[in-house]
């Protein structure tokens, strides 16, 4: 009784499943004869895979009795539409606009080619010649392959940054329009020697100096595709994506176990020092 009552439950919803499919397949087809029916942009984020991607390190050259790691956060890198206002960026576009005077943001349209993620790595340490040992950070590295569809040409577009990281009073979060301070009064990520003609390709090898144990940072980056109006001085922000780092730095467990043990020899010895005097 109870396997017949289980197999006409299921026959009924199967029954109901399929008019279900039945009446969505004719909606679809009734939208596809829609002469206005609107097409959607979409741009397709390909992310990296093999060696390419290394989600997590050790931190490498930290004094004895320290350990530490880096990690990519968001790991893997994530998808971000146009911002819209009253977002992050917008608002951190907003405040730092004396970097860039006269200049606005604004939501552009969506894209419709491919943006490729070819590399998303944690390092240690970054090779950076400016940062001190030890240090960690992440290694990105991303192109965009335009579509006709898109109504600029590749030349058109540049890449814009926002960064946040824990280095506020305090350990706070801030953020700002990357690089900040800005080095050429353009709101844009790279300088016109940094672009060097290769438009299509963001690189990008942030990182930080492990300056004491423990150690703890935060890094995250929204990166964009941009074009921009000289005249009207008019950002329009498109489409991009998240990414970004934790480094973490602790002493080994055993560094811990032995100044508890130190801390309670200190306080044994005190206790008997007073007692004596009494």
């Amino acid at each position: 009784m109870t396997r017949r009552n289980s197999d006409f439950r299921f026959c009924c919803r199967r029954s109901t499943m399929q008019r279900s499919q039945t009446l969505i397949a004719g909606l679809a087809t009734l939208l596809a004869m829609l002469p206005c029916a609107p097409a959607l942009a979409v741009t397709m984020l390909v992310l990296p895979t093999g060696g390419d991607y290394v989600p997590t390190v050790p931190l490498a050259g930290l004094p004895p009795g320290a350990t530490g790691v880096v990690t990519l956060n968001p790991a893997p890198a994530t998808y971000l539409g146009a911002p819209v206002l009253g977002s992050n960026f917008r608002n951190t576009f907003a405040a730092d606009v004396a970097q860039y005077p006269g200049w606005t943001a604004v939501a552009g349209s969506l894209l419709n080619g491919t943006l490729t993620i070819e590399k998303y790595q944690a390092v240690s340490p970054t090779g950076s010649p400016t940062l001190a040992l030890p240090n960690g950070g992440a290694r990105m590295r991303a192109t965009y392959a335009i579509d006709a569809e898109d109504g600029y040409a590749l030349a058109d577009f540049k890449w814009i940054q926002m960064f946040t990281d824990n280095t506020g009073p305090g350990g706070a979060l801030v953020r700002h329009i990357d690089p900040f301070p800005n080095d050429d009064g353009l709101p844009w990520y790279f300088n016109v020697a940094e672009d060097g003609g290769t438009l299509a390709t963001f690189s990008d090898i942030p990182g930080d100096h492990v300056s004491s144990i423990p150690f703890n940072r935060t890094a995250r980056f929204e990166t964009y595709l941009a074009t921009f109006n000289m005249n009207t001085q008019v950002a329009r922000i498109h489409e991009g994506f998240a990414w970004g780092y934790n480094i973490v730095a602790v002493p080994e467990p055993t560094t811990w176990v032995l100044c508890v043990i130190g801390l309670a020899f200190f306080a044994s010895q005190l206790v008997r020092s007073r007692s004596k005097r009494s």
